[in-house]
């Protein structure tokens, strides 16, 4: 599997779960208009989700379709990734895999990012960094740019505050 930045494993954390990737409704510059094909019912948010991107109805979510979305971008950045059939539609099991995978990073660099806190406090030094071996590396690498207030230690907000510049 192709690495993913730090950056992409960030935002996946932040969104926290599958819902934060679409509004309740497709956002378009198009009146509405009555489709004559029958609605999927959702069953798991993500399926609910997953409905309202695929506005045309054919079980797969097109590019064009994620772009008018308000909070697409983890999945129209990471488009050719997640599309597996490489057909240029995304299908919900692409999706429910990817969203899987971001899972399973996201609670391995959270574990790493705890194990790395050594006194507890919620903060990071770059000695705690260091201690991680390479496996926050990029935080290390990063640390002056994350650290905003210049106190020698980052915060998860500071941290998200650098993710969404450096966006």
């Amino acid at each position: 599997m192709k690495k993913m930045s730090f950056r992409v494993l960030y935002l996946a954390m932040l969104m926290a779960s599958p819902i934060a990737m679409a509004t309740d409704s497709p956002v378009t510059n198009e009146p509405e208009t009555p489709v004559e094909k029958p609605a999927r019912v959702a069953v798991t948010p993500l399926e609910k989700v997953f409905s309202q991107m695929d506005t045309d109805l054919n079980n797969e979510v097109s590019r064009d379709e994620l772009k008018v979305q308000a909070r697409s971008a983890l999945l129209l950045d990471n488009f050719s990734t997640i599309d597996k059939d490489h057909n240029n539609g995304l299908s919900l099991k692409e999706i429910e895999d990817y969203m899987g995978d971001l899972r399973k990073k996201q609670q391995e660099f959270l574990e790493r990012m705890k194990t790395a806190d050594k006194d507890g406090d919620g903060a990071w030094t770059v000695k705690e960094l260091k201690s991680a071996k390479g496996k926050l590396a990029s935080l290390e690498k990063n640390f002056k740019a994350i650290d905003i207030n210049h106190d020698k230690k980052i915060t998860e907000q500071e941290i998200a505050a650098f993710a969404q510049r450096t966006r």
